[in-house]
């Protein structure tokens, strides 16, 4: 199959608009976790578990605690120490931020 201009063109042309669609989804990103935030920060003012605003309930749920730098610290320290720490993080647990948006 031989490569024509037009497919060239073509994938520049899809290159440039991918590019622009990460831009926006970015900034989308970006203003959603603005928003996120400050729903949680109503939420831990009002001292409750969750609340229901605009028919949304934004609650905060028990998550697992995890160790992200597990394998790091297995590498240099060992499997036994590694393995001990992982159990510690596992008796914890961390709240998780939710929106649950209406039922329909």
């Amino acid at each position: 199959m031989a490569i024509k201009p037009a497919d060239l063109q073509e994938w520049s042309d899809l290159e440039q608009r991918r590019r622009d669609a990460q831009r926006e989804l970015s900034t989308l990103r970006d203003r959603q976790k603005q928003l996120e935030d400050m729903f949680e920060a109503e939420l831990r003012k009002s001292g409750k578990q969750q609340i229901k605003r605009g028919g949304f309930t934004l609650a905060l749920q028990a998550g697992r605690a995890s160790v992200s730098w597990a394998k790091e610290f297995l590498r240099a320290c060992g499997e036994e120490a590694a393995q001990k720490i992982k159990d510690e993080a596992a008796k914890t647990s961390v709240d998780v931020f939710v929106i649950v948006p209406p039922e329909k």
